[in-house]
């Protein structure tokens, strides 16, 4: 009998691209759902493109992507498809419920009549209340933001995905802070790189929020050794246990293109409702997964300089 497959939804986003790339391989067949096809081309040429089937689905239009589930039968999906961008989803809070809440229902639907048993939910640390310290899956859930909310919301609705059946399985794994090369997004590490590719002064909000940032790599790495588990964590915390401050990666960067810029913070830029710290307590990551050791930061932004073909050590 064919192996089924592993169904990706958000496939062509940053944290999809990833994953796909860590999962293709001449044994594996993959499913890539997403709602932006030119996204999908960029596996076409892949040397196992073979083992690929590609949907060009919205996760918000019920029949489409049940008709994709039925279609690919999934073991496993990953759910990643979501609105994600802290300022839009405060913006569109009507889109963003619509994507991460009703688009989830539709794949959660599709699963289980595709007699998938096992789904990996994408979540996000900013369900945790505001603290300073590390945030541990047991510390209280209080997100201030709208997608914090539906993120939350859709943990709930995962888990009981899979408490409704024996046999399936379900783990939330809350991420924090995700950097790479492909992120279109403007997030803090992006916005930096794309003043340095521009020239002149680059304008950052808070230099003092710190937060826990995780390449994107080894966020695919991690997501993988959740797929390969025999019994993962049900829930549990994606992130480095180390933090970095806005001030401290614009030092680090100075230092890897070695040569001076100019900065200075823009009130603009600063978020209404703004942690001045986000920090993973990564006990149970780590007891689940031994062995995981994700890059430090400096080796992380010299490695997305080298992707995007900025010299490391001068220009």
């Amino acid at each position: 009998m064919p192996r089924r497959p592993v169904l990706v939804t958000g496939a062509g986003g940053l944290i999809g691209s990833a994953l796909v790339r860590t999962l293709l391989g001449p044994d594996r067949d993959v499913a890539l759902v997403d709602r932006d096809s030119t996204r999908l081309e960029q596996f076409a040429t892949h040397p196992d493109s073979s083992r690929v089937r590609m949907f060009h689905v919205d996760i918000t239009d019920a029949g489409s992507i049940a008709g994709a589930v039925a279609m690919a039968r999934p073991a496993t999906i990953v759910h990643l498809a979501a609105l994600h961008f802290i300022p839009q989803c405060e913006a569109e809070p009507r889109r963003t419920v619509e994507t991460n809440i009703d688009g989830l229902v539709n794949v959660l639907d599709a699963a289980g009549r595709a007699g998938t048993e096992f789904v990996l939910f994408a979540s996000t640390a900013d369900v945790y209340a505001l603290s300073a310290e590390p945030l541990a899956e047991g510390d209280p859930a209080r997100p201030s933001t709208v997608y914090g909310a539906t993120k939350l919301l859709g943990e709930r609705l995962v888990a009981e995905w899979a408490g409704r059946r024996p046999g399936r399985r379900a783990t939330s794994l809350r991420i924090f802070n995700v950097y790479g090369p492909a992120d279109r997004n403007s997030h803090v590490i992006p916005d930096i790189l794309e003043g340095l590719r521009r020239g002149g002064e680059i304008r950052v909000g808070n230099t003092e929020a710190r937060r826990d940032f995780i390449h994107v790599d080894d966020l695919a790495g991690l997501l993988c050794r959740v797929l390969a588990s025999a019994d993962p964590p049900a829930l549990v915390n994606g992130g480095t246990g180390l933090t970095t401050s806005v001030a401290e990666l614009l030092g680090i960067l100075q230092k890897l293109v070695d040569r001076p810029f100019a900065w200075s913070s823009d009130p603009a830029k600063v978020r209404p409702v703004d942690r001045l710290c986000l920090r993973a307590d990564t006990a149970r990551l780590r007891s689940a997964f031994p062995g995981f050791e994700p890059r430090d930061i400096e080796t992380g932004l010299g490695d997305v300089l080298t992707a995007l073909g900025v010299p490391v050590g001068g220009v």
